[in-house]
């Protein structure tokens, strides 16, 4: 119970350090990555089926059909987060979608919290349970008042969501670990939310594919371990299995083009390469990126 209490505690206050004064800028959208997004957020649009929203060529909520979109480099699940909540509360417009995205950042991080204490009950466990709620309290608490998570939690852009998924990933990768070895190497549920995590890692930045290298190092430990207990054949066949449910993890809960520049790939020639279209990613990046000046701050 006591630790319960703290562990709220520290929520409340983390929370509140990444919730307060949202309107930071007093809506002149100065973070230019964030201005970037907030223009490409207002221009798509909601389609009117799910067949239409996997029609990447046609789909209206696609970002690479509007001109602020056509080279959009990030990822999707915070764009496409960012326009459902603004549009749930009315304000999905240029003005006063990126405050809303802000507020829905800082909600996210604050979760972030909760999954840093999990992990750290999951990391401090062999030294009881005492140390581990002394251990994961501790950790929580730092990164409650870590000033760069406080800060990238105040702008509508990816990094407190790949944080989130990121930590979410690790932490179900060592409950699926630690499930399978004391479950006698059973095949569970966890497995199944591993994949579907690394690939929500993936759709909020490219980068965070970087999570699957832990991920397979755990698949491949768990599997040297069922191989010993249970046979080579068994170890091997859920090493396939494990690998393939990954695979349907980052396919089936979103579509092609929620890795960046998927589309833009599919519109070069067929001679072109991932390579050839990456190298266009620096000047994209810099001035040629689109700004704001040319709109009001009503938007």
């Amino acid at each position: 119970m006591l630790v319960a209490a703290a562990l709220l505690g520290i929520v409340v206050f983390g929370g509140w350090l990444r919730l307060s004064n949202a309107n930071w800028d007093s809506g002149d959208h100065l973070h230019p990555d964030e201005r970037y997004l907030t223009q490409v957020a207002s221009s798509i649009r909601w389609p009117s089926s799910p067949w239409q929203y996997l029609d990447v060529h046609h789909s209206p909520l696609s970002p690479y059909r509007t001109e602020a979109g056509r080279d959009y480099l990030y990822g999707q699940l915070p764009l496409f987060a960012g326009k459902l909540f603004a549009t749930a509360l009315g304000e999905d417009d240029y003005a006063r979608l990126n405050i809303d995205g802000r507020r829905l950042s800082a909600l996210v991080d604050t979760a972030s919290i909760v999954l840093v204490f999990l992990l750290g009950l999951v990391l401090f466990e062999r030294w009881g349970r005492r140390v581990a709620a002394i251990g994961a309290l501790t950790a929580a608490a730092l990164y409650a008042v870590t000033v760069t998570m406080i800060q990238t939690a105040h702008f509508f852009t990816m990094e407190s969501w790949l944080v989130f998924f990121t930590l979410l990933t690790v932490l179900l990768s060592a409950h699926a670990l630690r499930g399978s070895i004391q479950a006698n190497g059973r095949f569970r549920l966890a497995h199944v939310l591993v994949g579907a995590s690394v690939g929500l890692t993936v759709a909020c930045k490219v980068s965070g594919a970087l999570v699957a290298v832990p991920v397979l190092l755990g698949l491949l430990g768990e599997t040297a371990v069922i191989t010993r207990r249970a046979g080579s054949i068994e170890g091997y066949v859920r090493a396939c299995a494990g690998a393939l449910t990954m695979l349907c993890g980052r396919l089936i809960p979103l579509r092609c083009s929620m890795v960046p520049g998927c589309a833009a790939l599919q519109r070069t020639s067929p001679g072109s390469t991932w390579m050839t279209w990456v190298a266009r990613e620096p000047s994209l990046m810099s001035s040629e990126c689109p700004t704001s000046t040319s709109r009001s701050r009503n938007g």
